[in-house]
């Protein structure tokens, strides 16, 4: 994907009203995926939140602040947890850094849908695909533990400290 795009597609998505017809074509191809391949559709909306963001090669999730794309994004990942498919680690930490901006945001509906989410997460379905980048996003993200220790629990059980 990122081969094909410049960013300035992205540039003003989640701010201009005449984004509107961008949403729609954009909601055609995440129901092509929907059912069968959630986690393609929630790879798609991080995708397009760090462009819009401008933060495409950064690691960040700073574009899960935006409420519309983390409810969309949640609700894709709910739906391959639902379906056992395997998550990568950057994946639970998306699920982690939303709970946390639902938090802050005092959105308990939020909140509440993705600990439930998390709660429903086998620890054999969880892998790490990138170990490179896993373990920076990892470090850089390690507060969304309330606890050093649960962080590192994590983090070990995924040879990732």
């Amino acid at each position: 994907m990122e081969k094909e795009v410049n960013g300035k597609i992205f540039e003003k998505v989640f701010f201009a009203e005449e984004n509107e017809l961008f949403w729609v074509r954009l909601n055609e191809v995440l129901e092509l995926h929907k059912e069968e391949n959630p986690l393609r559709c929630a790879e798609i909306l991080d995708f397009i939140g760090r462009y819009a963001n401008h933060r495409p090669n950064e690691v960040t999730l700073s574009h899960y602040k935006n409420a519309d794309l983390s409810a969309l994004t949640l609700q894709y990942l709910e739906s391959a947890v639902r379906q056992k498919m395997p998550l990568s680690v950057l994946q639970c930490l998306i699920i982690l850094d939303i709970a946390f901006e639902c938090s802050n945001q005092r959105n308990q509906k939020g909140y509440e849908r993705c600990v439930a989410v998390w709660r429903q997460l086998l620890q054999k379905n969880i892998q790490v695909k990138n170990a490179i980048q896993e373990r920076e996003y990892l470090h850089n993200y390690s507060y969304l533990w309330r606890n050093k220790s649960q962080y590192e629990a994590f983090a070990s059980a995924f040879d990732l400290l």
